[in-house]
């Protein structure tokens, strides 16, 4: 019952929200996966959690488009087939299976721990938990991971009790659904065991005498965890060549090995592709937000302060009170310890993580929370009268405070976060582009014939029916309807003091995330336009050391920044090589190099004082350092701000031919994403043309441009000129195109004339 009635809250809420920022990316995988028997769509998640949302979808006529660049492969998803809203609710109800699962689970361990009790109890908190709810009301991967650690844990307790072989492969085939689920399960679910493990070995004697016959099981596990992810990758066998992109994520021994080794088979490739690419990430870090600051880095007290302020007061209080009511009890006190411990080792291990994007990334973490509040809850039931009534209003609290979400559940904060939590967490804790469809049914009750928008994720305002819009300068104020959501709000003002514009303004608050203002033409008549940092583009960025490609190909990227003036520069970076905030201070004389990890980011933007940018000079030198290079080297321009084109560029003398593949790169600083047209030209007329789109960060790559978009080129001999045109004509970009040639690997640069302005 209580878990039919969290799908039940579960299904309104399927149309009320707009795709966020990564549902489309799990349903095209899922999808690919059903039409075309291939797993390459953004393999940095394992594919079992899509393999399972994107079953009604594929039942459902809908479709993946694999034509066109990444931005249009995703916006095929949920705009390419059937109506927008349609899609969604059919891309959401697989989360249905992992809410079962994970609640099942949780209620088979507790009562197999405890009683019956116990685990109604248990069921009811984790049903009944708002950010549960909420990200089981998404088509994403974090219920699953939670329903995987759940599992996992049962299979674990069953093994402990009964250390049989069996026991052992169930363990093993536990863990490996846990991980198929998502990849952050290959640590969480041993951490957890272990956390278990040792209280149960301090509290139980037995265990302890009879630990040796547990010592066989290892090899079982180890034997059947690898073979059951492998089934989970559909038994494929890749090469070492496919993982020689992420080869550093693993150290430079198996990376030394990978590339000297690029065609030896490997078993489930994309499992050791996308496990290095999230270790790469994670070593990078994510820009993220927490109390005002912006960073790359992260912050240790990041997921405790998250867990604190999104969970409801009532399981934290019943977790707090077990300490004292479950001591003369010790099934439920055994209880509590184990699952405290288990949740310790989990949080500890995420505090070392640069990834500070959400809940969502430590969501499994609440199965042994709500194991250890339904231990106090249970205990308090069991205490006298005065406990019992407590422990009934406090779960009566706990059902009005999930009742009340209703159906802003992933966003629900508890009392502690204030009234405006979004000065302390954004990101997928408030705001990821769920409140498009709100803000539309506010413009339409308002007949707004014009709008600016800002707003987390973008979206295709055009097919979601939204009247004309344009982008919004976080500088710049802005006349009439404004639309700003808390992510775009907070983390441009964190980053370059963005918005002061709207500082003290009265605003409509759309949904939990949305700012909707209005403005009269005269609102802004006194303001003092602020000044725009100047901005220097460096189309690639450094690396610390010699990166390895296939065929023995090796290319270090040097790089540096210098300060020719005589005063101190400040320079704020997307690289953040040197301070977690971004930002550093360059003294005059100094020189730095700036060495992030390979391709992340894969360029490097510096903004600094107008009156400041004459002083700063820029090196960017790449080399092929392997033996037939021959010292080949290639010096990349520095783009400024007066180099950035309006409307369109051209890029002359393109060599058009089967020797060489055409490398196009696009930025736009001033906007996140936004539509472009290339068409390549010869004598004057159009032989080709493509609509391309920018990503979040107003950059767009395409490897082969030739092969990958323009096929009925392919095989023509001849120089052409690309031309490359923006949608929005007040936005400033710069493009290029790397010709590498195909026999000797040597890349040339086509840069683009004089701007059209």
């Amino acid at each position: 019952m209580l878990i039919a009635l969290a799908v039940l809250r579960l299904l309104p809420t399927y149309r009320t929200f707009s795709a966020t920022a990564d549902e489309a990316t799990h349903v095209g995988a899922g999808l690919e996966i059903y039409q075309f028997h291939q797993y390459q769509l953004q393999r940095i998640n394992p594919p079992g959690a899509r393999v399972v949302l994107a079953i009604a979808p594929a039942l459902g006529g809908m479709r993946f488009d694999p034509t066109g660049d990444y931005g249009a492969q995703l916006h095929s998803v949920f705009y390419g087939s059937g109506r927008y809203e349609r899609n969604l609710f059919l891309s959401r109800i697989g989360n249905t299976f992992f809410v079962i699962v994970a609640a099942t689970a949780l209620f088979f361990y507790v009562r197999r721990r405890s009683d019956e009790l116990t685990a109604v109890v248990a069921a009811f908190l984790f049903t009944f938990e708002p950010v549960i709810l909420g990200h089981s009301g998404l088509a994403t991967n974090d219920a699953a991971a939670t329903a995987g650690l759940a599992v996992a844990l049962l299979a674990f307790t069953r093994w402990f009790e009964k250390p049989t072989l069996l026991q052992a492969a169930m363990l093993g085939a536990g863990w490996a659904f846990a991980v198929w689920c998502k990849f952050s399960n290959l640590a969480f679910v041993p951490l957890a065991c272990l956390g278990i493990g040792i209280v149960r070995l301090i509290h139980d004697r037995d265990g302890r005498a009879n630990i040796l016959r547990r010592a066989p099981a290892l090899l079982v596990i180890a034997l059947v965890t690898p073979l059951a992810l492998w089934a989970g990758y559909a038994f494929s066998i890749g090469t070492m060549g496919e993982v020689a992109p992420v080869a550093s994520a693993f150290g430079s021994h198996v990376e030394q090995f990978i590339m000297e080794h690029p065609s030896t088979p490997l078993p489930a490739a994309g499992f050791f592709h996308g496990l290095g690419n999230i270790r790469l990430i994670d070593r990078v870090g994510h820009n993220s937000y927490f109390r005002g600051s912006a960073s790359r880095m992260g912050w240790p007290l990041y997921f405790p302060t998250t867990i604190l302020l999104k969970t409801t007061l009532v399981l934290l209080q019943f977790i707090a009170l077990a300490v004292w009511f479950t001591r003369s009890m010790p099934r439920l006190r055994a209880l509590a310890l184990e699952s405290g411990a288990a949740a310790l080792l989990i949080l500890a291990l995420s505090a070392t993580s640069r990834l500070d994007l959400g809940i969502r990334y430590i969501l499994p973490i609440f199965v042994p929370l709500t194991m250890a509040a339904a231990a106090g809850a249970a205990a308090m039931l069991r205490s006298r009268r005065a406990a019992k009534i407590v422990a009934a209003l406090l779960l009566i609290w706990h059902a009005a405070a999930s009742l009340g979400a209703h159906p802003d559940y992933f966003p629900y904060f508890n009392a502690l976060a204030g009234r405006d939590p979004s000065g302390i967490l954004i990101d997928s804790n408030l705001d990821w582009g769920q409140d498009m469809l709100r803000l539309r049914r506010e413009l339409r009750r308002a007949h707004v014939d014009r709008v600016g928008l800002s707003l987390m994720g973008g979206g295709d305002y055009d097919a979601l029916g939204f009247p004309p819009s344009y982008p919004l300068d976080p500088r710049r104020p802005s006349t009439g309807w404004v639309a700003v959501s808390d992510h775009m709000y907070r983390m441009e003002a964190a980053e370059f003091g963005g918005w002061r514009w709207l500082s003290g303004a009265k605003f409509t608050r759309v949904g939990k995330s949305i700012r909707l203002y209005h403005f009269s033409p005269n609102a802004f008549r006194e303001w003092i336009p602020e000044e725009r940092p100047a901005l220097i583009l460096l189309p690639f960025a450094g690396t610390k050391e010699e990166v390895v490609f296939p065929m023995g190909l090796r290319w270090r990227i040097r790089q540096a920044v210098m300060n020719n003036g005589s005063e101190t520069v400040r320079i704020t970076t997307n690289a953040c090589m040197r301070t977690a905030s971004c930002s550093f201070d360059l003294a005059a004389g100094q020189t730095v190099a700036i060495q992030p990890p390979w391709s992340r980011p894969p360029y490097v933007i510096l903004r600094i004082d107008p009156r400041a940018a004459g002083q700063l000079r820029t090196s960017t030198v790449v080399e092929r350092t392997d033996a037939a290079a021959n010292g080949f080297k290639l010096s990349i321009p520095e783009v400024r701000d007066e180099q950035f084109g309006r409307e369109s560029l051209v890029i002359p003398n393109v060599p058009l031919s089967t020797a060489y593949r055409l490398h196009l790169r696009v930025w736009t600083p001033d906007a996140s994403e936004v539509s472009f047209t290339v068409k390549i030209v010869s004598g004057g007329a159009t032989i080709g043309q493509r609509t391309y789109r920018t990503d979040r960060n107003g950059y767009m790559s395409e490897g082969d441009l030739i092969i990958h978009d323009f096929h009925e080129l392919f095989g023509r001999e001849l120089a052409v000129d690309v031309a490359i045109t923006l949608e929005s004509p007040d936005t400033r970009f710069w493009a290029f195109i790397i010709a590498t040639d195909n026999r000797t690997n040597f890349p040339e640069l086509r840069l683009p004339a004089r701007p059209h302005n």
